[in-house]
């Protein structure tokens, strides 16, 4: 599946203008994840299908995410 960011999204800032939203390359979910390629192209890719950059970026996400929130 493709999608385009700029086809889906619009954010809108408090004065009312829009502006492009920033996102990371991999945006994970419940039971896959969003890869973004360098044209903003969006893939979906289940989590049955991870390859091993994947999983490694998911443990990235998760050790920052739990430092954050001051677990160990």
């Amino acid at each position: 599946m493709k999608a385009q960011v700029s086809d889906y999204v619009k954010v809108m800032t408090g004065n009312g203008k829009s502006r492009p939203k920033e996102w990371d390359k991999y945006t994970f979910g419940c039971y896959g994840c969003w890869v973004m390629d360098d044209d903003g192209n969006l893939d979906y890719v289940s989590e049955d299908d991870y390859t091993e950059e994947l999983w490694n970026e998911l443990s990235r996400k998760r050790e920052g995410h739990l430092a954050r929130i001051g677990h160990h």
